[in-house]
């Protein structure tokens, strides 16, 4: 609109320049779901100096119209968040290469393709600004027009808007089942399991492999993650459960984390709550 439309072309440069509350609320939230975005791909929380240097950069802009009118003051508007957004991008670079061990495989093992892409871009975006401000844009005495909008800002926006719509299918595909009603659970090949050798086993946890497997089959885990679960519901640790099905820490690791995103919950508590809820019908 900005682009191809005068009137709101004109209003927009006014908004911007002059009264610069609207663009800086769009970076405001833009740059604050990010770092929520981070905290909960992580599960532990960003460092505190990208969310003071959000408020500063946020309260610096608010601030920009009682510069001097020309194309500096545009540049200063811009060049902070474009700075926050390349550290941003470049340290958690460096924080998921720390210790991949540690991390969960959030967007299917892309994440730190996605935050490479989001530095480059940052760094791009500065280079775009810097050549257009100061060699394209028009700066009237009377009043600031913006000729010239950021390319390499839509690209990384449509790229970054792209990969989470194909994150979301993806998601989608693989948690949404239709129920067949007319299967009959008389059908479903139980596999043999003799617990005589079992000293003192009680009657009831006899019941629970039968359980787990249905409970199992009805969100579609794997062979693996079905293994894993009786040892969750077990109550075993990550390191326990790695020393016992002789798998590194990193892919119980893994594993788990796909079994909580297919029951779609995030400890291992909700996950023994919707195991004790599970009926068998």
């Amino acid at each position: 609109m900005a682009e191809n439309i005068l009137w709101f072309s004109r209003l927009y440069n006014r908004l911007l320049l002059s009264v610069p509350t609207v663009k800086t609320l769009l970076y405001l939230i833009t740059l604050g779901s990010t770092l929520l975005i981070i905290t909960e791909i992580f599960q532990r929380s960003m460092s505190t100096f990208f969310w003071i240097s959000l408020i500063l950069i946020m309260l610096f802009q608010l601030y920009t119209p009682i510069l001097s009118d020309g194309p500096w003051k545009v540049w200063i508007y811009y060049f902070p968040a474009q700075l926050f957004m390349f550290c941003l991008g470049t340290y958690n670079m460096y924080m998921y290469k720390k210790a991949p061990g540690s991390n969960p495989p959030t967007l299917d093992g892309h994440f730190y393709k996605v935050m490479a892409f989001y530095a480059v871009m940052a760094a791009a975006i500065t280079l775009e600004d810097s050549i257009v401000i100061f060699h394209f844009d028009n700066y009237p005495p009377l009043e600031i027009e913006i000729q010239n909008r950021s390319f390499t800002q839509d690209f990384m926006n449509i790229g970054l808007s792209l990969y989470a719509i194909k994150l979301l299918f993806d998601k989608l595909s693989r948690t949404i089942v239709i129920p067949d009603t007319k299967q009959d659970i008389s059908s479903i090949q139980i596999p043999d399991m003799d617990f005589s050798t079992a000293p003192d086993v009680p009657e009831i946890e006899t019941k629970i492999p039968s359980k787990a497997y249905l409970f199992s089959k009805e969100y579609q885990l794997t062979a693996r993650e079905q293994e894993i679960l009786l040892l969750l519901l077990d109550n075993k640790s990550n390191q326990e459960i790695s020393d016992e099905l002789k798998i590194s820490i990193g892919t119980t690791k893994t594993h788990t984390h796909n079994i909580f995103q297919k029951f779609g919950v995030r400890k291992r508590q909700q996950l023994l709550e919707a195991y004790q809820n599970y009926n068998l019908k």
